[in-house]
């Protein structure tokens, strides 16, 4: 399948070398426009810092080029993004916080240690104030920690509940003459992930599993805003249900905001809380400005840590990874300098991972194995825990998720393309192959023999069985607990710790706060060193100092997003190993 998506795409080659040329031109001037920008930030008396969560965030930060969506990155990871409201909270310059919102591009999981971080800095008795021209509900469950919120009085609000759309390519294949060959664990129902591809919607099973981890996933929601908002669960379902709250008036008669205002009023609003003059002005400062002011005083992790913190982002490949994706070799060398730095006493795992390639997952989870004889490992999970994501998280002394973290997903499967269709009736071009023996090679342009197909199928449950042996091994459950809550099934972390597979809701602040208890670290001598060590290469300091400039200083690729993530998916099946553990193909909440 691989070698076909090789070929295939050749012609593109030509394309992104073009393309590439461009884009050092590009650099090049953006190189010039960095070297002049002002470098130094101060941070006037006074000041608020305002939060448009207008950024991608992640694990860790980072900043790139992604050549599958043709786009440049820059990651503001949860690290940074505690480390620099820790600072805020201390800082006496800064008096509240706004938090401009339209919308928040992350999944719930991310959503919430975000919102607990903004909710430590109001300890301090600081104030924090949400406001919107509209708000999605993901972006309303930000807003909702907030002390007060406001809406524009035009303002759209959406609170309808979730519900995941997914689309399915069965019929579009059939029109294309593409056959593809899929093969699954022999009981895995729940195995979603190839559905796309052989159904025109979805399977029982698989609608009933997603509505149980949505139905999960809302009421954690529910439970959050209804403790800061002071609306109980029942009526917050009932303002869903009846459309109560699509528009500002609605939601400020259901209490769920504080009150409809323009923009010169909100800003009156602030400097009354400021308790300066009306005619004096509201210094603001973006988060991204804060960050370079007080850059050189936050501090993420150190050189020589006690407690290792080991960053298991992105699909799951063989060879190496980066800050985008897990690759084994990558992964399983930062575990072995973990264990075998003398400084390091403990190990939390992080892992926001789909899934991916079932060899990977493999030689990552045999590098557990050796160090957890040696030192305790704790695991951390993100928003994703699932499928190659829970494999090489199964073997931990103990495992934290958030209640909206999706898991699970226990199984495996491998799908073949046959396009011997598309290409002879739509195309006119034919294959033959010259071997020396009975099968020679598994090629995209022919269907899979009979016995070929039994042979993967065999491979696919043996790896299954491998799997769940593992799971059984790694949390003290029996193999037939393990088969009859996997067969490709996704749980969210309040399920998940029903059924074994998680121990504790928490963050990762708790991961390491226990990681340090097994070692007998007290709190306050908690020194964090982060894996897998990753020098920054000149593009990435580019990119990083390009992001310093101005905040309407911009650059942007006019391809459409919706399009892009499409084409990065589909791209990433082409680079697929042959079996995978992962997770269902594309499940969008919304």
């Amino acid at each position: 399948m691989r070698d076909f998506f090789k070929y295939f795409t050749a012609s593109a080659l030509a394309i992104i070398v073009t393309f590439t040329l461009f884009f050092g031109i590009g650099i090049a001037i953006i190189i010039g426009l960095t070297s002049s920008a002002e470098t130094t930030v101060k941070v006037e008396k006074d000041s608020i810092l305002e939060i448009n969560f207008d950024f991608n965030m992640g694990e860790t930060s980072s900043a790139g080029f992604d050549p599958n969506t043709f786009s440049m990155y820059n990651v503001v990871g949860l690290d940074a993004f505690r480390a620099t409201i820790a600072k805020a909270k201390d800082d006496k310059k800064i008096k509240g916080i706004l938090l401009n919102l339209t919308s928040t591009p992350y999944r719930l999981a991310t959503i919430k240690e975000a919102r607990e971080i903004l909710a430590d800095f109001k300890t301090s008795g600081k104030f924090i104030v949400a406001y919107s021209e509209t708000l999605n509900q993901t972006a309303y469950y930000m807003a909702s920690v907030a002390d007060e919120i406001y809406l524009y009085p035009e303002a759209n609000i959406e609170f309808l509940g979730l519900s995941s759309e997914l689309m399915f390519f069965k019929n579009a294949l059939e029109k294309l003459k593409v056959e593809v060959q899929v093969i699954r664990g022999s009981n895995n129902k729940f195995k979603s992930a190839v559905e796309p591809f052989i159904y025109d919607q979805m399977s029982p099973e698989n609608r009933a599993q997603i509505e149980q981890f949505l139905k999960g996933l809302w009421n954690d929601m529910l439970a959050d805003i209804s403790a800061s908002r002071n609306i109980t669960p029942e009526k917050l379902n009932t303002i869903a249900n009846d459309l109560l709250a699509i528009n500002p008036a609605g939601a400020l008669e259901q209490g769920m905001i504080d009150g409809v205002m323009y923009y010169d009023e909100l800003n009156t609003h602030l400097k009354n809380k400021l308790e300066i003059k009306e005619k004096e002005t509201i210094s603001m400062i973006s988060l991204k400005k804060y960050q370079r002011a007080v850059r050189n005083t936050v501090k993420t992790t150190y050189s020589k840590g006690n407690i290792a913190v080991i960053y298991a982002s992105g699909d799951i490949n063989t060879g190496k990874g980066d800050s985008q994706s897990i690759g084994s070799e990558t992964l399983s060398k930062a575990i072995k300098e973990a264990r075998e730095n003398k400084n390091v006493e403990a190990i939390v795992l992080r892992i926001n991972s789909p899934g991916g390639s079932a060899l990977a997952s493999d030689i990552i989870w045999r590098e557990l194995e050796i160090t957890k004889n040696e030192k305790p490992i704790v695991v951390s999970m993100g928003d994703l825990a699932a499928s190659g994501g829970y494999y090489i998280a199964c073997n931990a002394k103990r495992i934290f998720a958030q209640p909206s973290t999706l898991t699970g997903s226990i199984g495996v499967f491998g799908m073949i393309p046959n396009m011997e269709g598309m290409f002879n009736e739509h195309l006119g071009i034919t294959f033959d192959v010259a071997k020396t023996n009975k099968h020679g090679v598994i090629t995209p342009f022919k269907p899979l023999a009979a016995d070929e197909k039994l042979t993967i199928q065999k491979e696919v449950d043996r790896i299954y069985e491998s799997f769940i042996s593992k799971v059984a091994a790694g949390r003290n459950l029996t193999k037939q607990h393990v088969d009859s809550i996997g067969q490709g099934r996704v749980w969210c972390g309040t399920d998940a710790i029903k059924i074994g597979l998680v121990d504790e809701i928490g963050s990762l602040d708790d991961a390491i706060k226990y990681a340090a208890s097994l070692v007998n670290i007290d709190e306050d001598k908690i020194k964090v060193i982060a894996y897998p060590k990753r020098k920054e290469d000149k593009l990435q300091e580019l990119l990083m100092a390009f992001e310093d400039l101005e905040d309407d200083t911009e650059v942007k690729l006019t391809l459409s997003k919706e399009f892009l993530e499409k084409a990065k998916q589909l791209n990433s099946i082409s680079q697929q190993d042959p079996i995978q553990a992962r997770m269902a193909f594309d499940v969008k909440i919304k």
